[in-house]
């Protein structure tokens, strides 16, 4: 992975005697500067350095103390990792920390969660792209110098091993598809295919024969078989533009896929995996339209697969922004 950020992080472990070794390692594979930091040294964290909280048990009453203090003096985030037996994610400590994760995890979910966590640096922080990494995305059309737009891209970077799907919200025109092909092009699914479906361009009955292709036979017109987007972005991306044009029963469908990576052709009766990595595409609010009663499973699939929703505006990107979850 392309190192596009090299961002400083503090890590601190809650007692002397807790192993953060392996965590270390993790983060600087990531691309981060890890540095261990302690109680004593807190204060000194420097602006625009998020933290990193390893906890075994919950926070006792002086480390909530400076952990309050550094949030309210330098904006510090900070993220909980949790070890063994340490309390799950409840309100106190939703006061203290802007998130968490349980370790071990896989090194995508961590860096999904520093990446996020990176969102809410103070904005005065410095955000610099590697050059090499400033020409790539000009061959794809990211082209930008702004502080937001280094921080959009610097965070898509963070994401480029990360095989979890991938929400882009943002109006029409906004460069929705560059952001998706520089997830794709950039990141170790560069050599596999990227297949892009632009859902509100099909009819719901069709839809569901172009996501999930269909045996011969298996209506009038199926004179030979199809294996559908999803099989043909194997190994590669499967890019859902304008997904909140879909139907209940499409988003019903593709949450099955989602969940188990497993899926069912028209006409077979044989179940077929796929490891494609799903990057869709909205220029609705989905948040308002998961209120509504024919937007609730896609809704569910999207908190599920803590999906990062960019806001871009402006000739190319202007803002982004991370959906929270609830772990």
């Amino acid at each position: 992975m392309l190192s596009v950020r090299n961002q400083s992080l503090a890590i601190l472990p809650a007692h002397r005697d807790l192993d953060i070794a392996d965590i270390a390692v993790a983060c600087s594979d990531l691309g981060y500067r890890p540095t261990q930091t302690s109680t004593a040294s807190i204060a000194t964290v420097a602006v625009g350095t998020p933290l990193l909280l390893v906890l075994a048990g919950r926070p006792n009453a002086d480390l909530e103390a400076l952990l309050r203090e550094a949030r309210s003096r330098n904006a510090t985030p900070i993220l909980a990792t949790l070890l063994g037996t340490a309390p799950s994610w409840d309100q106190p400590l939703s006061e203290l920390c802007c998130d968490c994760v349980r370790w071990p995890c896989e090194p995508g979910e961590l860096g999904f969660r520093l990446a996020r966590l990176c969102r809410s640096l103070p904005a005065t922080a410095e955000h610099h792209l590697d050059p090499a990494l400033r020409g790539l995305l000009a061959n794809l059309n990211l082209i930008g110098r702004s502080q937001s737009f280094t921080r959009t891209m610097g965070a898509l970077g963070h994401m480029l091993d990360c095989a979890a799907p991938v929400l882009i919200e943002g109006e029409t025109g906004t460069g929705k598809e560059l952001v998706a092909r520089a997830l794709h092009y950039l990141g170790p699914r560069a050599g596999g295919p990227f297949v892009p479906v632009k859902c509100g361009a099909l009819p719901d009955h069709l839809l569901e024969n172009e996501l999930f292709g269909h045996e011969r036979g298996a209506y009038t017109d199926a004179k030979s078989s199809s294996i559908g987007a999803i099989g043909a972005a194997a190994s590669g991306t499967l890019f859902l533009d304008e997904i909140e044009t879909l139907s209940p029963k499409a988003q019903a469908a593709l949450l099955r896929f989602l969940q188990d990576r497993a899926y069912r052709p028209l006409g077979s009766q044989r179940t077929q995996q796929s490891d494609a990595r799903v990057i869709a595409a909205s220029n609705a609010d989905l948040r308002a339209l998961s209120a509504g009663p024919d937007f609730a499973r896609i809704s569910i699939s999207a908190s599920m697969s803590s999906p990062c929703t960019y806001r871009p505006c402006g000739s190319v990107m202007a803002t982004s922004h991370c959906w929270p979850t609830t772990s």
